[in-house]
């Protein structure tokens, strides 16, 4: 068993025991000794371990090289076990529909999940940031990826339930819907202390009954929580796949895409005209819609579309927001590193002027309205 010590990266005890674990897992599950050799860091999070390495004694049941991720030991046993959980799902489905890498093995005492490595990639966040061209159409195979999985788990909750009874995880527990929901109580109160913004009632309402695409709705799919760009990798071989499925759960489908939308933009870094960012939010909604109205054919009216992903957009704008200004508290850490985390005023910003642009869309002039007083406060605010 090769634990490669002599690399600076790796010679510390902890990587030595993941790969020691890891070992042990594949070990156990194939019934033949495994080796593992040039091990490959590839950082994480926090204290969070993730390895790439090669199987060097090689059964015929395991891939060339692997994943092995190990969450630190203070780290929620429910968050990495629903992490299992949503890996062993998606596994599940067929070759190819699976939204990410195949689950190999785990271990709920060590916190180590091992899964198959996806191979030559680059995140999305570096794609969509790069001046190479190429990121419209990165952008559309990630919408496409979304909707697609969306399609390929519609109608599924109930076997992700069973696995989740099975793994003693509580099944109605979403780390982010209950932020969003704290948002959609504190923002108008918030709103209206720091920026002078009073928020009409129709908003409000319309705010309050989105909340509900966490619980229920009629178009329930698997989501990875945090489908944002930096939890996305564009491999040469598989297209978009995406990783981390820590609060992976069902939920409306259509607040992935809306996440999309609110997310993207950041990475990208470039001033744009704002019916450029228009048009391209139309673009990567029809490219969602081409896959996921094989599982909801209403989607192929176009109002129903726009409406369901301005409901969406809007309770992750009101997260965002409330979360940025003074007088919400985040649950856990973790929030602070997450895509919706906003980290400047201009990112901020923008996020509005993208849900005004769908609202406008839509035809919904509630929500158009509210997005331009807002927009104009924070110009305000801040003497743009």
């Amino acid at each position: 068993m090769s634990l490669l010590t002599d690399h600076p990266s790796l010679g510390t005890a902890q990587a030595v025991a993941v790969i020691a674990a890891a070992v042990r897992l594949l070990t156990k599950r194939t019934g033949a000794e495994v080796t593992l050799v040039e091990v490959e860091d590839l950082g994480g999070t926090g204290q969070t371990v993730v390895v790439r390495a090669r199987v060097g004694e090689n059964p015929f049941s395991l891939p060339r090289t692997i994943v092995v991720k190990q969450s630190p030991a203070h780290d929620s046993l429910e968050k990495f076990a629903r992490e299992v959980v949503s890996y062993q799902f998606t596994t599940s489905l067929a070759t190819g529909d699976r939204p990410g890498p195949e689950l190999l093995a785990w271990d709920l005492d060590e916190r180590v999940l091992i899964i198959s490595d996806l191979g030559e990639a680059a995140l999305m966040s570096q794609v969509l940031a790069s001046s190479s061209g190429g990121t419209e159409n990165a952008l559309m195979a990630w919408a496409q990826r979304l909707g697609r999985m969306h399609a390929a788990t519609a109608g599924r909750e109930i076997d992700f339930a069973a696995l989740l009874r099975r793994a003693k995880v509580p099944p109605s527990r979403d780390v982010i819907g209950q932020q969003v929901q704290g948002a959609v109580l504190a923002l108008p109160k918030q709103l209206r202390e720091h920026l002078s913004v009073d928020v009409p009632d129709e908003v409000r309402s319309a705010a309050t009954k989105a909340r509900e695409l966490f619980d229920k709705g009629t178009m329930r799919a698997f989501s990875p929580a945090d489908p944002g760009p930096d939890n996305i990798l564009l491999t040469a071989d598989q297209g978009v796949r995406f990783l981390d499925y820590e609060w992976g759960g069902f939920r409306d489908a259509a607040l992935d895409i809306a996440y999309a939308l609110v997310t993207y933009r950041g990475s990208m870094r470039k001033e744009q005209s704002k019916e450029y960012w228009s048009q391209l939010d139309q673009r990567i909604v029809q490219a969602w819609r081409a896959e996921a109205v094989t599982a909801w054919p209403f989607l192929a009216d176009e109002a129903t579309l726009l409406r369901r992903v301005l409901a969406a957009e809007l309770v992750w704008v009101w997260l965002t927001t409330a979360w940025w200004l003074p007088g919400h508290g985040r649950e856990g850490a973790w929030s602070h590193g997450h895509a919706l985390s906003t980290p400047t005023p201009q990112a901020l910003l923008a996020r509005w002027e993208g849900l005004l642009g769908l609202a406008e869309a839509s035809g919904d002039s509630a929500v158009t309205e509210h997005a331009e007083t807002v927009i104009a406060a924070l110009r305000a605010a801040w003497r743009w």
